[in-house]
């Protein structure tokens, strides 16, 4: 059943994603979950998809598009090699669109905090002008 749980995952997970990746090498290792029952990591470019409640039962997909279950090669025909291509080329993308997505968003903040800074000084510089016009008007320190 478990067995059964990892490969329906996998199929759920291949009709959702799309496009083609361009750059394929991911140095460091990643890791999600997917609806608290699988998680999904990338290790030195492999997919591993694995049950969270037994770590007995994984799925490996290689960046040459073989498929091991629980360390046993599957060997596949070309429409089953196919379509672990296209789940890798695919899931590969997506983690290429969430770096860059991650570095505009880092882009973004830096924007923002150089605009709060920027506002946070010119408040500073009105409060000592108007602190400077009330030791004129008043004639004596506040």
């Amino acid at each position: 059943m478990k067995f059964l749980f990892i490969i329906l995952s996998f199929l759920m997970i291949s009709t959702i994603l799309g496009g083609k990746v361009d750059s394929r090498h991911h140095q460091s290792d990643y890791q999600l979950s997917c609806l608290n029952e699988v998680d999904i990591n990338i290790e030195n470019d492999i997919i591993v998809l694995s049950c969270n409640y037994d770590n007995d039962q994984w799925v490996e997909i290689t960046p040459d598009y073989s498929l091991f279950i629980n360390g046993q090669r599957i060997y596949l025909d070309r429409y089953q090699r196919r379509l672990v291509a296209d789940y890798y080329d695919h899931f590969m993308d997506i983690i290429d669109q969430a770096k860059r997505i991650g570095k505009e968003g880092a882009i973004i903040g830096v924007k923002g905090a150089k605009i709060g800074m920027i506002a946070a000084a010119g408040a500073l510089k009105m409060l000592a002008r108007v602190y400077y016009l009330l030791n004129l008007i008043c004639g004596e320190f506040i």
